[in-house]
Parts: C-alpha cells; sequence; structure tokens
C-alpha cells in the first residue's frame, strides 16, 4: 500500500490544508516573516464604523487620517448597510455611462493606517477575493505630522510610507462585471489644500468613506 489510501473519498491527510488560503494569499510564507503589516483601510474597517472588528483585537491604529500619494477613482457598490468602497486605478475619462461625471474625477483617498497580524490578512485576502475582484497592493501612504522641540510646533510636515491596500481590478469591475447606475454611485469628495509635498497644486481631490452615510441613509 502506498503512502496514501485514496479509497476513501475523504482524504484525511488533507485535513489543515487550505487550496483557498494558497490562491488568495501565494505571498503568505512572507507575509508570516513580520508580526505586523501596514494596511492602509479606507473602507467600513476604519476605527468607529461597523467592520472595523474585522482588523482583529491586535489591530493598532498607527494614524488617523492619511492619504495615498497618487489619484484614484473611487466608486461605491449600493447595498444599504452593506455598501463599500471600490478603489480604481483608471482614467475615469474613458469610461461613462451617458454622463461624463459618474466615474468623478481622479483624486487621493483619505483614510486611516493601521498595523495588523498576518492573519488577518489572510482573511482579508479572502474576504475581498485577492486576484479576483480586488488586488493586494504597496502603495505609498502620506501621514501627516508636526514636530516639537520643546518650545514650539512646526508647521504640517507629510512623512511618506508604503503599506499594503486593496485596490479595486479594473478587469473585474470594468472590463468583465460591468458597472451600473443602478447598482454603484461615486464615494464623495473633498477639496482640501494640497500636500505639502505638491505645493504647486492648490487644491486636491479626496474621496473619503464612512459608512454611517449608508446607515443613515444619507
Amino acid at each position: 500500500m502506498g503512502l496514501f489510501s485514496l479509497k476513501s473519498n475523504r482524504h484525511e491527510w488533507l485535513n489543515g490544508y487550505s487550496f483557498e488560503d494558497q490562491h488568495f494569499t501565494p505571498d503568505m510564507a512572507n507575509l508570516e516573516r513580520k508580526a505586523f503589516h501596514r494596511l492602509f483601510v479606507y473602507n467600513n474597517w476604519q476605527h468607529g464604523q461597523h467592520g472595523h472588528d474585522q482588523l482583529g483585537g491586535e489591530a493598532i491604529r498607527l494614524a488617523a487620517a492619511v492619504s495615498t500619494d497618487r489619484d484614484f477613482v473611487v466608486l461605491k457598490k449600493k447595498l444599504g448597510k452593506e455598501t463599500y468602497p471600490i478603489a480604481l486605478d483608471l482614467e475615469a475619462e474613458k469610461y461613462t455611462l451617458g454622463r461624463e461625471t459618474f466615474f468623478g474625477p481622479r483624486g487621493q483617498i483619505l483614510g486611516q493606517l493601521f498595523y495588523v497580524r498576518p492573519s488577518v490578512i489572510k482573511e482579508l485576502d479572502k474576504q475581498q477575493l485577492n486576484g479576483i475582484e480586488f488586488s493586494r497592493e504597496r502603495i505609498n501612504i502620506d501621514v501627516p505630522f508636526r514636530e516639537h522641540d520643546g518650545t514650539a510646533i512646526s508647521d504640517p510636515k507629510i512623512m511618506r510610507m508604503d503599506a499594503w491596500a486593496y485596490i479595486g481590478r479594473t478587469e473585474y469591475w470594468i472590463d468583465g462585471h460591468g458597472i451600473t447606475d443602478q447598482l454603484f454611485a461615486p464615494v464623495r469628495r473633498c477639496v482640501v489644500v494640497a500636500s505639502p509635498l505638491n505645493q504647486l497644486k492648490e487644491t486636491a481631490v479626496r474621496y473619503y468613506y464612512n459608512d454611517k452615510f449608508e446607515i443613515e441613509g444619507n
């Protein structure tokens, strides 16, 4: 008899091994080399929103208001309390649904920065269908701060660092899935003073998602 008996369809020797884990998190071995990873959050995983507990009990919030250094278009899939945003790295003017402003302009995303465990990323990869609906990518995040020399506080400065983020895959949402007016809408936008890293820009558009807007029906 060989090492494994295949007379049963149960294949007990596979217990504890998940093909799903390997499919959505092929880099798990590398992730587990660190105790924590930086994760940029722009959906209802943010602190104070109803999905925050998905980041795990050991999640550490590093910054409450940070933004992406590059521009995206952000839509939301309208599901009432289950509504969620989708960041898309696309040229908005190339995609219209009968009205040019449907996708809104490209802009930075305002969100929060956390440390999370590798096991949390594995679970989020499954939920976000990493590699299918979303791609977990390394992106640069601008973190505002002020220096204090004991007598005075400096003007706002920016520290740039990289972090994981879940970005919508254009191949799925635009080319394969299909965006419709009935089920999708742009995420709210605000205009803010430009980052100190880009003084040539007088203002910048930023997308900001908060699930209370959906829960309260605003």
